[in-house]
């Protein structure tokens, strides 16, 4: 009987590193390798080209799922994959496994835990705001438990005021705002936000003209919603931009604001 011609064994180090994105936002892990196949039954003219891109491209999609202060774990898994034969190589290379080992540059593992310490904080914070800035009873335990000497000065009313603040304006006026800033974006005429703002005015001016003489709006207010009665913005030869200062609450420059 006679037994095929078994393939030349190749190993090679790759030592120029790779860089593969972690689930830390803008840090990477830098990737060599150790590679090991076979010879194929065709000739590939680049072909440690090819085993570096078939092994990174493996490792790549298995970093992305590690954040990069979690490097071992990340090199782990990568390992537990590649460590496995690639048959996609064929037929150029055949049994592809590789062993790699993964770094962090000294700048980048300040920036993993400078981005773990944030993520820790936003969690923290969004705690707070889901258990006690929705309840005032809460708010107010948890400030005399942090001061347990103002147990005797304590004043409810503000916490109770707080809350509500902070209720209505997420519930109410953060959609609000956000819807106007999309409406402004989302108009293709170059004064959008013209028409985002006189908006607004014009509700603010019918169902609360008070609060317009009281903020000092009142004659922006008039400016606005008067030029909107005579012309479109395309026809306002005078009004290309617009720009609000808070100090002056007037049209003082031109500038789309």
């Amino acid at each position: 009987m006679m037994w095929g011609r078994q393939r030349r064994k190749n190993d090679k180090h790759f030592d120029q590193a790779r860089l593969l994105d972690s689930a830390t936002a803008g840090v990477c892990f830098e990737m060599r390798f150790q590679a090991e196949w076979r010879d194929g039954k065709e000739t590939h003219h680049s072909l440690d080209a090819l085993i570096a891109t078939r092994v990174t491209n493996r490792a790549r999609r298995e970093a992305a799922r590690y954040h990069a202060d979690d490097l071992q774990a990340a090199q782990d898994a990568i390992n537990a994959l590649v460590g496995i034969a690639d048959a996609e190589c064929e037929p150029y290379c055949s049994a592809l496994v590789a062993r790699v080992e993964l770094r962090l540059a000294p700048a980048a593992e300040q920036d993993a835990a400078e981005y773990r310490r944030a993520t820790a904080h936003v969690e923290r914070l969004l705690y707070l705001k889901k258990m006690l800035y929705s309840d005032p009873t809460l708010l107010a335990i948890d400030h005399l438990n942090r001061h347990p000497d103002l147990v005797t000065n304590i004043d409810v009313a503000s916490f109770q005021r707080l809350a509500t603040s902070l209720a209505s304006s997420d519930r109410w006026w953060y959609p609000l705002l956000s819807t106007l800033q999309s409406l402004g974006a989302k108009i293709s005429d170059k004064n959008g936000s013209y028409w985002a703002m006189n908006a607004l005015l014009a509700a603010l001016q019918e169902g609360a003209p008070e609060v317009v003489d009281e903020e000092g709006l009142r004659g922006i207010a008039d400016k606005l919603t008067k030029r909107c009665h005579a012309a479109t913005p395309d026809d306002l030869t005078q009004l290309e931009q617009l720009s609000w200062s808070p100090l002056e609450n007037d049209l003082d420059q031109e500038g789309t604001s």
